[in-house]
């Protein structure tokens, strides 16, 4: 294998980065208008963000309704969270919306450096003294 050199390196750590903003992007948690126990036996996202009725959120991936609680991993720990102290249940949808935001966000974003660079670079040599 090759190493890599700083320049190719820093490109990488820039695409995953502009990646993994995109897929948060793509993304948002939607409220659920029905009994936290009907969201869970009429769909099966894998993920669900619980407000409990103290104030708290927790992420839960692939919950499973038990009797009367929910339990699931979060933060790769197992938990259960009892029905009674589940306040509000939200899901992960897609939003056209934001994908568009981010989208447009980016290319104006990659347009304005090219012309920055441009600017900065362009005095200094004689191909833009034309």
């Amino acid at each position: 294998m090759l190493p890599l050199n700083r320049k190719c390196r820093r490109c990488c750590a820039a695409s995953l980065l502009l990646v993994s903003l995109a897929n948060t992007g793509c993304q948002v948690w939607h409220t659920e208008r029905v009994a936290p126990e009907s969201v869970f036996i009429q769909r099966q996202p894998h993920f669900h963000r619980v407000s409990r009725s103290d104030g708290s959120r927790v992420v839960l991936e692939a919950p499973v309704l038990r009797d009367d609680s929910l339990s699931a991993l979060a933060a790769d720990r197992p938990v259960a969270v009892p029905l009674r102290d589940i306040q509000r249940v939200e899901t992960l949808h897609f939003s056209g919306g934001r994908t568009i935001g981010l989208v447009v966000g980016l290319g104006a974003a990659t347009v304005a450096a090219i012309i920055g660079i441009f600017l900065i670079t362009c005095p200094g040599t004689p191909a833009c003294s034309n």
